[in-house]
């Protein structure tokens, strides 16, 4: 086979070379032509060049693969057939050996002379002449005991009868061919000499009335004579080999042991001999001789000739052909295109999109065409660009007075929010502009100004539940902006449709979420009246802005509240100042003095109010506030909570043995620790006395929480050196989480510092982790 590829790369490469030089031949024949080149064609010739050689080439490879891997397999086929032919005709040899055998063994004389041994039996029969008739070499009677009762041996070289030879004997001894006679067999057997074809059969009269008392063994020597008699019958050449002689040709060595696996193997011996090899197995069933058959590759030279017919046929109709093409190109397309170009030079002096390009009804009227569809999808695209910038405009100018409004001051916010939904309604030409915000629980959303187009009227106080549609809620928080051209067919609103949104007629709506301080705390929501209305971009941005106003007002509006009343604060005591002295100024003064002092004294206070005065750490009403605000974000955003009540072990007897300065220095030292232990954003209070509380928000698992509480465990157990003395403590922990359904914090914290006792009494040093529901817990107060 590799051979076979080198010769087809070959001839393909001598085929490229042919091909090259015709189309040397027909470059310069064009060039000379009467007609001037153009720059196109002179691009156009290397293409059809190399399209050219390309197909042939792929033509060529495709078709001598295929065609002579096709005259291969039906050679490989032939030859097959030829071997299976050679096998058959070994085959009818055996047929016939066994058919005497089985004339002769039923014969009733034969079986009168195996009881009386007559030798006119002998005589009459088994002399040389009848088995020179019967081309037959070796006939024997064998009793059951194995025992040659007549055996001759013919030899066609010497002409004469010899003796049954001893290898004969061995098959005889070895009672192998009796047992297998018994119901007779035919076959081959190797003998020293030659190899011979022997039938075994059973003597017995013809009707068979008595059993058989031994076996009539005839055989015709496998000599070149019989094989010379095969050759002419089947008109084949064939050799027989023994399977284990060592001086086997090298080409029946290698086939030997594939013969093993397979019955017939076929092999090409060079490129002019091809070979099919088959095993003959002896009367045991065991590998005897090799049949070769070798015959001449005309079937594998005869497909190389058409291959080549055939490249030559391609290579002449693709010249033809590329010579057509190039004529009618220079005819019918690069004059046209000399036109074309004309007027298409021509739209540089003037509107290219309003003029058109005269398409005649020619070949390349086509592109005429399309070059018109471009300057219309052109002009189109002008108008919606204008149209875009249009809108951009207009929503800008609006979105910069609302702005310039915002800036006002003492403005009310439910009169900005009029004048922001009034504006949105009017702008994007929508029935109904509104804005709802949260509750303080984040579970419901409240309208605060709804303005109705159609009736220049203004709504609020409505309100909905926003947990009934989640999926909703999700995709607002992922968009800037979501658009919905119809409510009642988008999965997402479809529920929201069947509520409320088509009893008000909206069939269209966008809305956008509005933030303050990076958290959700409303929507902006504009609804269409129609039945469904696809939302521009513009629009879509519009809704957003929007949406960043109302974000802007309500800012405005918390700084205002704040404002006024500190304002009103500030007020009553510049009033009371005014009662108190007339000199206005050196009162004011010490006044503001006070002022400022009171303001730094507040905060100091409500850092006392919310702080452990000793530690520093928060005290049980911020700890309270905070769990509380941590319940209801939990609750909106599913996710997983966690408090730790440490009750310090053995903590009295600190105060005690070493007293209550000690004590305090080792609250605040234990206080440091479990602020290292804890992120940034967790909370540490101290309640009272040695208990502390911890508040993890946002812990991915409850393997979180035990892990903060091991790390407390490790911390807590070092010793601690304070004034000279090493104080070694432990503390009780109980870890209670708010996969319980908790509604109030103070169950939380109760099931915490329940589950801190269990473990104090438990052995200390420990924590637990709180499994019991609030309804359990509060039976157990």
């Amino acid at each position: 086979m590799k051979l076979l590829k080198a010769i087809t790369g070959l001839k393909l490469h001598l085929a490229v070379l042919q091909l090259w030089d015709l189309g040397t031949s027909l470059v310069k024949l064009l060039r000379v032509s009467k007609v001037k080149p153009m720059r196109l064609r002179q691009k156009i010739l290397p293409i059809v060049g190399t399209t050219l050689v390309s197909l042939v080439t792929v033509l060529y490879t495709t078709s001598s693969t295929v065609l002579l891997g096709s005259f291969i397999q039906l050679e490989q086929q032939e030859t097959r057939a030829r071997v299976e032919r050679v096998q058959k005709a070994l085959d009818e040899e055996i047929f016939r050996v066994n058919l005497i055998a089985t004339d002769w063994a039923e014969w009733d004389e034969t079986y009168v002379f195996f009881d009386n041994s007559n030798q006119s039996y002998i005589d009459n029969n088994i002399d040389n002449l009848s088995l020179a008739n019967v081309q037959l070499n070796l006939a024997a009677f064998v009793n059951s005991s194995g025992k040659i009762v007549y055996g001759k041996l013919s030899d066609p070289t010497c002409q004469k009868c010899l003796p049954v030879g001893s290898d004969l004997q061995q098959h005889l001894a070895s009672k192998e061919l009796l047992r297998r006679g018994d119901n007779a067999i035919a076959g081959l057997i190797l003998l020293q000499r030659t190899p011979i074809l022997i039938a075994v059969r059973p003597i017995r009269k013809t009707d068979r009335s008595k059993s058989s008392q031994g076996a009539l063994i005839l055989g015709r020597y496998l000599n070149r004579d019989a094989i010379a008699r095969i050759s002419e019958r089947t008109h084949l050449d064939f050799a027989l080999y023994a399977v284990n002689d060592e001086r086997l040709p090298a080409d029946l060595q290698a086939a030997r042991t594939a013969l093993l696996q397979q019955q017939v193997l076929v092999r090409p011996l060079n490129e002019q001999t091809i070979a099919g090899y088959t095993l003959i197995r002896d009367i045991y069933g065991q590998p005897a001789l090799m049949a070769s058959v070798k015959t001449p590759r005309n079937i594998y030279h005869q497909g190389q000739a058409s291959i080549r017919y055939l490249f030559l046929c391609l290579l002449v109709v693709s010249l033809v052909v590329s010579a057509i093409v190039l004529m009618l190109l220079d005819r019918l397309v690069f004059s046209r295109l000399s036109s074309l170009s004309s007027d298409v030079r021509s739209l540089s002096t003037g509107d290219a999109v309003s003029q058109n390009i005269a398409a005649n009804k020619d070949e390349l009227s086509s592109l005429a065409d399309a070059i018109n569809h471009m300057l219309q999808a052109l002009a189109d695209s002008q108008y919606q660009q204008r149209a875009r910038e249009e809108r951009y405009y207009k929503y800008s100018k609006i979105l910069t007075e609302l702005a310039k409004r915002q800036t006002a001051e003492n403005s009310d916010l439910n009169a900005r929010l009029r004048e922001i939904t009034a504006a949105a309604a009017d702008t994007l030409e929508v029935e109904y502009a509104s804005v709802w915000v949260y509750s303080p629980g984040g579970r419901k959303l409240q309208c605060a100004a709804l303005y109705q187009c159609s009736t220049a009227a203004y709504t609020t106080g409505m309100e909905w539940q926003a947990s009934d549609y989640p999926g909703y809620f999700k995709a607002l928080r992922q968009e800037r902006a979501l658009a919905t051209a119809d409510v009642r067919t988008e999965p997402k609103t479809k529920k929201m449709a069947e509520r409320f949104l088509v009893k008000l007629g909206i069939g269209a709506m966008v809305n956008a979420p509005i933030y303050l301080n990076g958290r959700i705390v409303g929507i902006v929501c504009h609804g269409h009246k129609k039945t469904s209305r696809q939302w521009l971009i513009e629009e879509q941005n519009f809704t957003a802005s929007i949406a960043n106003l109302v974000a802007l007002a309500l800012s405005a509006w918390e700084r205002q509240r704040s404002q006024v009343a500190l304002q009103s604060a500030y007020d009553e005591v510049e009033n009371k100042i005014r009662e108190r002295t007339g000199e206005l100024a050196e009162v004011n003064q010490q006044l503001r003095a006070e002022i400022l002092a009171c303001q730094i004294t507040e905060k100091k206070l409500m850092h006392q109010a919310s702080h452990d005065p000793l530690t520093g750490l928060a005290n049980r009403t911020l700890f309270m506030q905070r769990l509380d605000s941590a319940l209801d974000r939990s609750q909106q955003e599913h996710s997983l909570l966690a408090v730790l009540f440490v009750d310090l072990d053995r903590f009295k007897s600190v105060n005690d043995t070493l007293g209550h300065a000690i004590g305090d220095r080792l609250l605040i030292a234990i206080s440091h620790r479990l602020q290292a232990c804890l992120r940034p954003d967790d909370l540490v209070a101290r309640l009272g006395g040695d208990e502390f509380t911890i508040l993890l928000e946002n812990i991915k698992n409850t393997n979180d929480a035990v892990h903060v509480a091991d790390r407390i465990q490790r911390e807590l157990n070092l010793p601690f050196h304070l004034s000279g003395h090493e104080i070694d403590t432990s503390a009780s922990i109980g870890i209670a989480f708010n996969i319980k359904g908790y509604e109030r914090s103070e169950d939380l914290l109760h099931n915490a510092d329940v589950t801190m006792y269990r473990a104090k009494t438990t052995g200390k040093g420990r924590y637990e982790i709180c499994d019991r529901n609030p309804v359990e817990q509060s039976s157990r107060r």
